[in-house]
């Protein structure tokens, strides 16, 4: 297992964690530097410390991390302007932390991420102007802290939610 971050500006990077472990016990940063439009050459990870995909406009996919199953600490995924949905991440079961859905300006689906059972802190969704529901979050089951929703121009409801058992705090 690594201990160092990692970070994701070009394909070639990409090609320097193939034969890397599965697990890996690092920040894995895809930085606005990285112009790919999936992440397919992260197919072998399982299991991060972190995940943030942030500031990059030419990504319309997040095909690639599809074998993910854990984020131990936090997911961040923001200003992503051509990404729909969250493909890719439909294998994601649990995230230790938080969660950060922010203005993603082309976001509308967030069905791929219907394994997502537990986050052991906030999730929060914000600054997205065409989501329209949240229904793909209906195998969530626990929030240990807060579910915020901020500033969602087409979002009317929370109707998605319906599996959701326990929230730690805040709604």
């Amino acid at each position: 297992d690594s201990s160092e971050a990692v970070t994701i500006n070009t394909a070639a990077d990409f090609t320097n964690l193939i034969g890397s472990s599965a697990h890996i016990d690092a920040s894995v940063r895809i930085s606005s530097a990285f112009r790919g439009s999936d992440l397919s050459g992260l197919s072998g990870l399982v299991c991060v410390r972190d995940l943030f995909i942030e500031g990059n406009p030419n990504l319309r996919s997040l095909s690639g991390l599809d074998n993910m199953r854990v984020v131990k600490q936090s997911v961040t995924i923001s200003r992503g302007s051509r990404l729909t949905d969250m493909t890719g991440l439909s294998g994601l079961e649990g995230v230790g932390r938080n969660v950060l859905l922010f203005d993603n300006g082309a976001l509308v689906d967030l069905s791929s991420l219907s394994s997502l059972s537990w986050i052991g802190g906030t999730l929060t969704i914000r600054e997205h102007d065409v989501l329209p529901s949240v229904s793909g979050l209906g195998g969530l089951r626990q929030i240990d802290q807060s579910l915020v929703f901020t500033n969602n121009a087409m979002l009317t409801g929370v109707e998605g939610l319906s599996g959701l058992a326990g929230l730690g705090a805040n709604l």
